[in-house]
């Protein structure tokens, strides 16, 4: 399993698709698409074929490394939280439990708000246009299995 990196600030389904064509075996790609920052936040796309799984907001100025999950088990989801070396990562979820993980998380989504509006990204246009999907507990096991255990994060 690798994960790819597309380095463009537009990524056409298109070209997405003559991609995956031309390398069927990485079949799990994440798109670069925000910001004006990319040294501080990003959104990844990812993708397995031509079948995208979720988003990834990746932003590296908060105090607290995050993973947010939806997942289909919650052992899986906390399994990523612990194992994953991203520096500060936040998996967007489906708008159907957004409200849910916006209130366990109150202060992260608060920040993540408040960083992103200073970008002229608030969260809310970034919900909007980059519409969350759930990424199932199949999909959470491929990427634990991505990530050795020897460069596990820990959570805070």
């Amino acid at each position: 399993m690798t994960i790819k990196l597309l380095e463009s600030a537009e990524v056409g389904r298109s070209k997405l698709l003559r991609e995956l064509e031309r390398d069927p075996v990485k079949n799990l790609y994440a798109i670069w698409n925000l910001t004006r920052d990319p040294d501080n936040t990003k959104l990844y796309s990812c993708f397995e074929g031509n079948r995208m799984l979720g988003y990834l907001l990746q932003y590296s100025g908060l105090s607290h490394p995050m993973a947010i999950l939806e997942a289909e088990s919650e052992e899986i989801g906390s399994k990523l939280m612990d194992v994953l070396s991203w520096k500060k990562f936040a998996i967007l979820v489906s708008p159907a439990r957004y409200n849910i993980v916006a209130e366990r998380y109150r202060s992260i989504w608060s920040c993540l708000e408040n960083e992103l509006s200073l970008t002229d990204s608030p969260i809310s246009s970034v919900s909007s246009e980059y519409e969350p999907v759930k990424i199932p507990s199949t999909e959470a096991e491929k990427l634990l299995d991505f990530y050795p255990r020897q460069t596990a994060g820990s959570r805070s």
